[in-house]
């Protein structure tokens, strides 16, 4: 599956101050102005007023296409902190939902792409309904807060320095999922080498491509529970997380994967003895590195 989850960047304008150019102290001025409402408006939202911190505003300089010209864009969210903070929540929420039951098979270094296993398709899907039930209040809110005073506010500061009006169409989109069927364990490669050689040669490499991606996620995901282990702590909070990783790896068709590397780990949850669990978990590490091959930044921290 593909997940596609929304930023707080679209809560945030861009206003061109270049015509202050020729006078440095007037978009100084503006900026004070415009970061003293913004933090009143904070205060007057917050949900946890200890936790309130400066508010700040960002000028970008960049140089124009045409010319030596630079342009002086004033960027900052005209809402409280607390709802850029919300969005936020929401999407760690999300990725926290989505390493607890799927693992990644694909990733670009911008876009992972992850096997979800049926059995966990109901429980994963019903918190993704939450959460967009979350952001479908949370649209709400940002449109009342647009028809505010406090709104009408800002829009007075940058109407009173002359620069362009703010945008008043805020989009925040729900979070969608992508869903691809994909059976690794279920490829019949004798019968594609028969149709094209060149398709199943593409197709093993896929597989294996896949599964390698899932077990260097897998070896993420034990990290902490090996970590706690070799200290003795939270040893019944570790064994819930590696039952429910167990499950996730067979339920992929890799059972031999999770007898081979998990149940090692949940064996010795309930042992006292600190030199037969660093032994169980020197063997997993050795074990994953193998697996993994040459991949030097899994394997540096196993």
């Amino acid at each position: 599956m593909d997940v596609r989850c929304p930023s707080e960047e679209p809560l945030y304008v861009n206003i061109d101050a270049t015509s202050f150019d020729s006078n440095p102290n007037m978009l100084s001025s503006f900026i004070r102005e415009l970061q003293e409402l913004l933090r009143n408006i904070d205060r007057k939202y917050a949900i946890n007023q200890e936790s309130l911190r400066g508010r700040s505003v960002r000028v970008r300089h960049w140089r124009a296409f045409h010319g030596d010209a630079r342009k002086h864009i004033v960027h900052f969210a005209p809402f409280p902190s607390s709802y850029t903070n919300k969005l936020k929540t929401i999407r760690r929420s999300l990725y926290e939902t989505i390493n607890k039951h799927a693992i990644v098979i694909y990733s670009d270094g911008i876009r992972n792409t992850y096997l979800l296993p049926l059995e966990n398709l109901k429980t994963f899907f019903n918190k993704i309904e939450k959460l967009n039930e979350e952001l479908d209040e949370f649209r709400k809110k940002i449109n009342t807060f647009i028809d505010s005073p406090d709104f009408l506010d800002i829009i007075r500061i940058i109407e009173k320095y002359g620069l362009q009006p703010v945008k008043r169409n805020f989009r925040v989109p729900e979070i969608k999922i992508l869903l691809h069927e994909v059976k690794l364990e279920d490829i019949d490669f004798e019968r594609w080498a028969q149709v094209s050689p060149v398709v199943a040669k593409i197709l093993q490499e896929t597989k294996e491509e896949y599964v390698r991606n899932a077990l260097m996620d897998i070896a993420e995901k034990l990290k902490p529970s090996i970590e706690d282990l070799e200290k003795q702590q939270n040893l019944a909070k570790i064994k819930e997380r590696l039952e429910a990783l167990k499950s996730t790896v067979e339920s992929m068709g890799m059972k031999s994967i999770a007898n081979e590397i998990i149940m090692p780990l949940l064996n010795v949850t309930s042992i006292d003895n600190i030199q037969t669990i660093r032994e169980s978990t020197e063997r997993v590490k050795a074990v994953l590195r193998n697996l993994i091959g040459d991949n030097t930044n899994v394997q540096g921290n196993i």
